[in-house]
Order: C-alpha cells, then sequence, then structure tokens
C-alpha cells in the first residue's frame, strides 16, 4: 500500500481507464516514491513493468527482451530498441496492456549518448518544455540570476544540465545543488528556530537521508 500517493494513483487510473493511448511521466526528487507509485499501479494490470538499470542501451535492451519474454511466454529477439517497441505495440491491438518504465531518464540519456534520434527528440523536447517556464521567470524577473536544479537525474546526467544551458535565456545561471532537497528544508526550520547546523550535523543528516528505503 502506497500512504500519501493516493492522489497520484487515482490520476493515473483515470487515465488508463480513459479511451485511447495515453503516455504519463512520473516525475519527483529521489527517495519519493516514484518506484512504489509505479509498483502500486501495475499490480493486477495486463502489462509489464520494467526497472531499467544503470547500464548501457544494449544491456538493458537484453534486460527488457528477458521481461517480455516472461510476459509472451516466446522467446523474443530485439535487435534495436524500435523492433521492441513495435512488438509492445501488437500486445496492445486488441486489449488494454500497460508498458511502465522505472528509471526511463537512464534509457534516454544512455541512448542520447549512442546518437538514438527517439532519446535525443525526448531530450530535447524536455529542456524546451523547461526553458518556457525559465523564459517566464526572466520576464518577471531582471537578470542576471541563479536557478538552482536539484535531484538525481541533474546529478547523474551532467548532459541534461548543459544541454539546458543552451536553451535557458542569457543571463540565467544554472546552478546544481546535489545535497537532497529535504537538506535545504531542514536547514532552513533550523534557521527558522534560531539554531545554526555546522559541516558534521549536514553530513550526519545527508549520510542517514541516503539510507532511506
Amino acid at each position: 500500500m502506497v500512504i500519501g500517493r493516493e492522489g497520484k494513483i487515482d490520476s493515473m487510473e483515470k487515465n488508463w481507464s480513459s479511451a485511447g493511448a495515453k503516455f504519463v511521466v512520473v516525475y519527483g526528487n529521489h527517495k519519493s516514491g516514484k518506484t512504489s507509485v509505479l509498483s502500486e499501479f501495475s499490480e493486477n494490470k495486463r502489462g509489464i513493468l520494467f526497472s531499467a538499470e544503470h547500464l548501457n542501451s544494449f544491456m538493458n535492451l537484453r534486460l527488457f527482451e528477458k521481461a517480455v519474454s516472461e510476459f509472451s511466454g516466446e522467446e523474443e529477439d530485439f535487435p534495436t530498441w524500435k523492433v521492441a517497441f513495435k512488438r509492445i505495440g501488437e500486445f496492445a491491438k486488441d486489449e488494454r496492456f500497460l508498458l511502465a518504465i522505472d528509471d526511463f531518464a537512464d534509457l534516454v540519456f544512455e541512448g542520447a549518448r549512442l546518437g538514438d534520434k527517439i532519446s535525443l527528440d525526448i531530450l530535447h523536447r524536455n529542456c524546451d518544455g523547461l526553458a518556457k517556464m525559465l523564459r517566464a521567470a526572466a520576464e518577471q524577473l531582471s537578470p542576471p540570476f541563479d536557478v538552482i536544479l536539484s535531484g538525481g537525474i541533474f546529478v547523474n546526467h551532467p548532459e541534461y544540465v548543459q544541454t539546458l544551458e543552451s536553451y535557458a535565456p542569457k543571463g540565467l545561471r544554472l546552478r546544481l545543488m546535489t545535497e537532497p532537497v529535504l537538506w535545504g528544508c531542514a536547514a532552513e526550520l533550523l534557521m527558522r528556530l534560531g539554531l545554526c547546523s555546522d559541516d558534521s550535523f549536514k553530513k550526519h543528516f545527508i549520510e542517514t537521508f541516503s539510507l532511506l528505503p
């Protein structure tokens, strides 16, 4: 059971129940419960829940091939991701089918590194969408100013930041925050209480946070 994320699951269920194909992105900070939401939503649905690994595209394709083979009961052979997704489309022709990919970003960035056109298109469309928000902020504020980027997707994939910089308005400085977002909240709370944190407390807090499931 997922606690505190029922609204997200309800929204996904509405998309699942409506007609037509749907593409839903579940996003959030590191350890915010994205995998748990996907697992809960996927339960008892006809489909495949695939967790991408921090491996190259070829190895993830082999793992995906195995997952699809277990679902179909046949020995699948996917020379490319295009062939793999075409096969997935066959499962959805006559009956509702769910394909849920955990850590989808790893697949996209690895594909982009290899020059995969679909992955590059996803990356650039995403950066363009974020840049629209930055341009709106630039219209209201007076550059230059800093934009803080946090989360595992930026830390693990520096090319995301580099690509976003090429779309961002001039005068905006993108700063990468490697500490978990929760640390910023904790530091602000201590400040409001009139307390201050030293380096040892910060180190202990972040180490403890990294051990959370």
